[in-house]
């Protein structure tokens, strides 16, 4: 399921909470708690992961708590999947394609990005 925002970003897209409860279940947490987000740019979130991004392209960033576990990374044969309490995922405001995930265990101060918001 894709997001799509109508073209208001300021409001929460029908689909970011499917999409958000969808990569959670996908590490392994049936109900995510305290799911909040912002709208930021790239740029703002190379910050808080380290990668480079070519356009500071609109994204929401969401964030969750739960007892996370990344099945899907790739891990040195005979290494646990990483683990975490602390979900993120980085949504394109124009297309609603999930950019990427992370695990942590401290939340990130979402404040520091934008104005938080809280989906269901």
């Amino acid at each position: 399921m894709s997001v799509n925002s109508g073209g208001d970003p300021s409001s929460a897209p029908a689909g970011l909470e499917d999409t958000a409860r969808r990569a959670a279940s996908m590490n392994g947490e049936p109900s995510p708690r305290n799911i909040e987000y912002v709208i930021t740019g790239r740029y703002a979130l190379s910050r808080t992961d380290g990668s480079r991004p070519a356009a500071d392209d609109p994204t929401y960033f969401v964030q969750m708590t739960g007892d996370f576990v990344n099945y899907y990374a790739r891990t040195p044969r005979g290494s646990k999947a990483p683990r975490g309490t602390v979900l993120t995922v980085m949504v394109d405001v124009a297309t609603g394609r999930m950019l990427g995930q992370s695990l942590g265990s401290a939340p990130h101060d979402l404040s520091r990005l934008g104005t938080v918001r809280t989906l269901p």
